[in-house]
């Protein structure tokens, strides 16, 4: 579902119910922030919500199991949620253009995790520290 540049304020409750849904794009709107019916999008793999007004995720994006892609880049986010670690199929992971000041420790589980990007961060530790933490493959 790809409903990327449309001026979307919010996420219709809706979307929750699509429970067969394996991508979700909702780049380049308005969102200011996330609903929470995540645990009914079981086999969701990718998530797309760059470009939007975002400044936090909530904690049930941990319940994406299969998730392989989340790309959450260019919003005002000052935190990750912990419960990312969860998602143990995630093989991209980009948070860069945001407000992250730390990247939880706790990424380092993700073993499946092959492209992370955080560039475009007030970081408080060398990006190139972060990314030898998170996974191999880098991008600066």
């Amino acid at each position: 579902l790809d409903v990327s540049e449309n001026e979307i304020r919010e996420m219709d409750h809706l979307v929750g119910s699509l429970i067969a849904l394996r991508e979700l794009n909702f780049a380049r709107n308005y969102l200011t922030s996330l609903p929470t019916f995540w645990k009914n999008l079981g086999f969701l793999l990718y998530l797309n919500v760059a470009n939007n007004q975002l400044t936090e995720l909530p904690e049930s994006l941990g319940t994406l199991r299969h998730l392989q892609r989340l790309d959450v880049s260019s919003n005002m986010l000052s935190t990750l949620p912990l419960a990312l670690q969860n998602l143990k199929e995630l093989i991209l992971l980009d948070v860069h253009n945001n407000r992250l000041v730390h990247i939880p420790p706790s990424l380092s589980l993700l073993k499946n995790l092959q492209e992370f990007n955080c560039e475009a961060n007030p970081l408080a530790e060398p990006a190139n520290k972060v990314y030898s933490r998170v996974c191999l493959d880098t991008e600066f």
